[in-house]
């Protein structure tokens, strides 16, 4: 039986050196990952936007979390 990997959660996104890593978290840890690696987590991302413009507003997104967000789910966040 293959092994399945565990349901991860978004904390937040971090900027640096020009490209966006996303912290996030696990049942069994916590990771910094670049951002790209989890474009194929739609529902995921999809709850961290939700959850970011709830807590912070659209103003807790930089340019390049606006960028990646446009390109993954093909339209920018609104409020």
């Amino acid at each position: 039986m293959p092994k399945s990997s565990p349901p991860f959660r978004i904390v937040r996104s971090i900027t640096r050196g020009g490209k966006l890593y996303f912290f996030y978290e696990t049942t069994r840890t916590q990771y910094i990952a670049p951002a790209h690696r989890h474009s194929h987590q739609i529902d995921e991302i999809r709850r961290w936007i939700t959850f970011t413009l709830r807590n912070e507003g659209l103003n807790a997104f930089d340019e390049l979390a606006m960028d990646y967000i446009t390109c993954v789910l093909g339209k920018a966040p609104e409020e």
